[in-house]
C-alpha cells in the first residue's frame, strides 16, 4: 500500500493544475468556473465533500452544477 500525500502537497498540485487552467481558458478566450472552494466554505459545508475528504459528494455535485449556470448565464 503506498503513502498518501500530504494535504500541503495535495494543495501545491491543485493550485498548478488551478493555474495551468487558469491560462489556457485565457488563452481560448474560454469562460472558467473555478471549482476551487475556500476552505472557509468548505469548513461550513463539509456535506459538500465526500467520505474521502477531496471528491465531491452528491451535494456538493448540486453546488458544483450552480457554479456552472450561474457561469453559462452571465456569458450568454
Amino acid at each position: 500500500m503506498g503513502l498518501l500525500p500530504t494535504p500541503q502537497a495535495v494543495a501545491a498540485t491543485v493550485d498548478a493544475y488551478n493555474a495551468a487552467i487558469g491560462r489556457a481558458a485565457k488563452q481560448e478566450g474560454a469562460t472558467l468556473v473555478d471549482l476551487h472552494l475556500n476552505d472557509a466554505q468548505i469548513n461550513q459545508h463539509p456535506e459538500w465533500l465526500s467520505a474521502d475528504g477531496f471528491h465531491p459528494s452528491e451535494q456538493g455535485y448540486v453546488v458544483i452544477a450552480k457554479l456552472f449556470e450561474d457561469a453559462y448565464r452571465r456569458a450568454a
